[in-house]
This record gives structure tokens, C-alpha cells and sequence, in this order.
């Protein structure tokens, strides 16, 4: 999974592994690595280490751009900032 979720490669800012995209995301004053499988169709699979948290997405379709939102609008914006760390509020 290391390997795999290493960025071997980089396209433009982003890290690139094997089927894996890096990308990091604002988090409460910080910044943390999330490493995505991005499927067909907009079938997402987000890993965050530092938050021991998976985020699965299934609700796009080949026509759209329904993982862009998913990634760049819905993960930033209402996912991360409703995520609780343990021993934190």
C-alpha cells in the first residue's frame, strides 16, 4: 500500500502511484495527504492515514464530472470539516 500510494510520478501538483492520485487537503489549520482510486464513471475511493478514514463514493456516471465536485467541493467543504479526530473537538 506504501508503494503503491507513493507518488512515482507527479502530473502538474499531483502525485501520481499505482492506480493511486495523491492530494492534499486543508484540515483544522493543517494540511493532510489523502491518496484516491479514481474509477470509470466517477467511482472514488479516498483514503486520509491521518484521519484513519475512507471515503467511498458510487454517485456519478460517465457523462459527468461528478468526481471534480466530489474531490475539489464536497470532500474540503462538508466531509472534512464534519470529521472529528479522537481527543479533539
Amino acid at each position: 500500500v506504501t508503494r503503491a500510494s507513493s507518488p512515482l510520478y507527479k502530473f502538474g501538483t499531483r502525485g501520481y502511484g499505482y492506480l493511486w492520485w495523491g492530494m492534499d487537503y486543508a484540515y483544522k489549520g493543517r494540511t493532510i495527504h489523502s491518496f484516491q482510486a479514481l474509477g470509470a464513471g466517477g467511482q472514488i475511493v479516498s483514503v486520509f492515514p491521518d484521519l484513519d478514514l475512507v471515503i467511498a463514493s458510487m454517485g456519478a456516471n460517465y457523462s459527468s464530472r461528478g468526481w471534480r465536485s466530489f474531490q475539489y467541493d464536497l470532500i474540503p467543504k462538508y466531509i472534512l470539516p464534519a470529521v472529528r479526530e479522537e481527543g479533539r473537538r
